[in-house]
């Protein structure tokens, strides 16, 4: 049987150090090739990926997106099309902040060479970790102290009751699931929606099908700066006249930092003082 080829896509803006060890991990573990889009980062991103490319050569492709404005959806279709010049079988498009997980003793080519032809996609959930308040996204250390997954216990609420639980401290973010992702063949009408969750467009041929032997995990707050940076993220929203509602995480984060409260809100998201130095046993 011809082994078949994986490509990885991500874009990403001014997250270096867990982008950088992100790709790393796909390629040793899971993919043939990763497409990168830099998004305009101002921080060490197109040097360290440039630095990552000479260890990589050209197992990895450097797109660097200029523009200020952002479009997720059209910018990845538009990586996942310049992918295609290597003649993928399987896509899979994954964030700085995900880390692919299968079951031992298999591996991702196994899974998709054993795909009957009518398969158009592979559903894997994400299963959401907590960080520890001090976690260095440049030290691979850091990252096996990352052991504790949380456990959603809130299904059905829409944005504006989130938004507002959020707000009050009702909840945090991890009381809610993120929604699952798709891996999906590489044909010329295959466009993914935002988010990566699901094929758009013009009707897919063949079926989706779930596999539990996949899942991926989800760091959405690794550090302070990432709500930081979310926060920015919620103040362009709010400044185009968006309902709070629209685009909720962000403009909550951004309404609990003009209060001063994202210590506050940090302190919620990451693990006790306890637990956060705290290196596995089995290192």
């Amino acid at each position: 049987m011809k082994k078949i080829k994986i490509s990885g896509i991500v874009v990403s803006k001014n997250d270096w150090g867990i982008l950088g060890v992100s790709i790393s991990y796909e390629l040793l573990k899971h993919v043939d090739n990763v497409y990168v889009v830099n998004h305009f980062s101002e921080d060490e991103t197109l040097a360290g990926l440039k630095h990552l490319q000479l260890y990589w050569g050209d197992r990895l492709k450097i797109i660097n997106y200029p523009d200020l404005t952002f479009d997720q959806e059209t910018i990845t279709n538009c990586a996942i099309n310049i992918a295609y010049e290597s003649s993928p079988d399987w896509i899979y498009v994954f964030d700085s902040d995900e880390f692919l997980l299968l079951d031992e003793n298999i591996s991702l080519h196994q899974i998709l060479e054993n795909c009957d032809s009518g398969i158009r996609s592979i559903r894997y959930e994400l299963e959401n970790y907590i960080s520890i308040s001090d976690f260095n996204n440049c030290c691979l250390l850091d990252y096996l102290k990352i052991r504790y997954k949380s456990l959603p216990t809130i299904n059905n609420a829409g944005p504006q009751s989130k938004y507002e639980d959020m707000y009050h401290g009702r909840t945090t973010f991890f009381d809610y699931p993120f929604d699952s992702k798709i891996i999906f063949r590489a044909t010329e009408e295959s466009w993914i929606g935002m988010g990566c969750h699901s094929l758009v467009g013009l009707p897919p041929q063949g079926i989706e099908i779930k596999d539990n032997r996949i899942r991926c995990v989800h760091l959405p707050f690794p550090t302070r700066s990432v709500m930081e940076r979310k926060a920015r993220h919620g103040e362009d929203v709010s400044k185009l006249g968006f309902s709070k509602y629209f685009a909720w995480q962000a403009q909550v984060i951004y309404q609990l930092s003009i209060e001063n409260k994202l210590d506050w809100l940090w302190g919620k998201h990451s693990l006790l003082e306890t637990f956060k130095n705290k290196v596995p046993e089995d290192l």
